[in-house]
């Protein structure tokens, strides 16, 4: 399954939204980066029982390009659609994009993505270190 077709523009989305709520369906939406996923908010989405957009922003210094985060987004079962421009939304963007939108509920991962991809930097870095500090020593 090519899960690149839940990817959508935002006047795709808010399209998809109203057709959702038109049925009655309740909507969740998720902004973050998606640049390191972490189990917990997996966890969290798929609790909502609600239909799960996923806003992909662009954080400072993104390890992957928009466009891979989105992907991968998209390959997440619990995430029904991926919103993303290839001209990254702004922050004042995205909040009017989210205020149209209307979701039932907003769950705001940026800090979180921040926090778990400062800290897979850290582990990365510490274990090259680690490594080159044994290499140094033979």
């Amino acid at each position: 399954m090519d899960t690149r077709r839940k990817i959508l523009t935002p006047s795709k989305a808010l399209e998809a939204a109203l057709a959702l709520r038109a049925s009655g369906t309740s909507i969740t939406l998720i902004t973050g980066y998606f640049d390191v996923l972490q189990p917990s908010l997996i966890r969290q989405m798929a609790a909502t029982g609600a239909r799960v957009f996923a806003l992909v922003l662009d954080p400072p210094d993104p390890l992957l390009t928009t466009q891979a985060r989105a992907e991968l987004a998209a390959a997440l079962q619990v995430i029904d659609y991926v919103i993303y421009s290839s001209t990254a939304p702004s922050e004042l963007a995205a909040a009017g994009f989210v205020a149209t939108l209307a979701p039932d509920r907003h769950i705001r991962a940026e800090k979180d993505h921040l926090a778990a991809r400062e800290q897979l930097i850290r582990h990365v870095v510490e274990r090259h270190t680690m490594s080159a500090a044994g290499r140094q020593s033979h």
